[in-house]
């Protein structure tokens, strides 16, 4: 069976969606079924508004950095007897207005799934272009799978296309650069690096390879034992760890995404880096801890951002109470 969310359902995913952006909405308990409209605030001050009407959410802002543009359509939402499961999928465009003047577009997906037996569980996930008007920039592609079980990023210049890819579900990471480019269109590898982890042997595979107008200069395959272990989050560690002695240049690359998408004191790409992965991260896997994102009402997860499981303290009093803050129903 399924059937439409009604409006404070709905206005979760755009709640979560300006969170991501550090922006923060003033959402009331006073919904008309028709038609809502809120502000949306940046240290509080007035920056947009988030808007429904006819089953479609707008969300627009502009700061003294950046103007944004989104919107989605209200989703279906499938239910079982025990299972209701939904995804909304926030179209958006921002337009960078100073440092680099970057221009960002795609998609960000928001499910929410409430399980009779496992409770509640918000998941995201982004893919999002990165482009400048100066051509020798390139085109940047940035894919953020929720539980940052995949990272994918390529960047492409007239002269070089580079990709890398940080899968933890298949327990690899993977960085190419190719180069060379013939009149026939084909492209060289010029540079490659690989560590994987096979739990079958507990091995790490370590792959590097050079070549310059070609020709293979360097070439050189590793393996190392390790400890039998099949806990993701752990073998993440090990992989990162080992990639960024093997192929520091991946992580200066990530950095420089990262200081592009850098507004003011705010990362951008530490917000979706821990929004996709639906809690706050604790391992090294860009090299860095990503700061945190800075979710509504004391929520330090995704899960409770969306769904609302999140308290906040009542200062008028001076013993501590607490009550929940606009909590999601179907």
């Amino acid at each position: 069976m399924d059937f439409k969310l009604n409006k404070k359902s709905n206005i979760r995913a755009g709640i979560v969606f300006a969170n991501m952006f550090n922006l923060q909405a003033k959402i009331t308990d006073i919904i008309n079924e028709d038609y809502f409209a809120f502000d949306l605030t940046q240290n509080g001050s007035k920056v947009g508004t988030i808007t429904s009407k006819e089953e479609k959410v707008k969300i627009e802002a502009k700061t003294a950095d950046f103007e944004l543009k989104a919107s989605y359509k209200m989703p279906k939402s499938y239910k079982s007897s025990s299972l209701t499961f939904h995804t909304t999928k926030i179209k958006y465009q921002l337009t960078e207005l100073k440092n680099y003047g970057l221009t960002l577009k795609g998609e960000v997906d928001v499910s929410g799934t409430t399980d009779l037996y496992n409770g509640n569980k918000c998941s995201c996930s982004v893919i999002t272009e990165i482009s400048h008007p100066h051509p020798s920039f390139g085109t940047i592609q940035l894919n953020l799978s929720s539980d940052i079980s995949d990272l994918y990023f390529s960047h492409i210049t007239p002269n070089i296309i580079e990709t890398a890819s940080m899968n933890y579900s298949y327990q690899k990471i993977e960085h190419e650069i190719f180069g060379d480019l013939e009149e026939n269109g084909h492209w060289h590898i010029k540079k490659y690096n690989l560590a994987r982890i096979n739990n079958s042997d507990g091995k790490l595979l370590i792959v590097s390879q050079l070549q310059n107008d070609k020709k293979s200069i360097y070439h050189y395959n590793e393996e190392k034992p390790i400890n039998k272990n099949f806990d993701t989050i752990d073998n993440s560690t090990i992989l990162s760890e080992e990639m960024q002695r093997n192929d520091p240049e991946l992580y200066k690359k990530l950095n420089q995404l990262k200081s592009y998408l850098k507004i003011n004191d705010f990362s951008l790409l530490d917000s979706l880096v821990n929004a996709t992965s639906g809690k706050k991260l604790d391992t090294q896997i860009l090299g860095y801890k990503p700061e945190p994102v800075k979710w509504q009402n004391g929520a330090n997860n995704l899960s409770d951002a969306y769904f609302g499981n999140y308290y906040i303290k009542d200062d008028k009093n001076s013993e501590k109470t607490e009550k929940p803050v606009l909590t999601l129903k179907f």
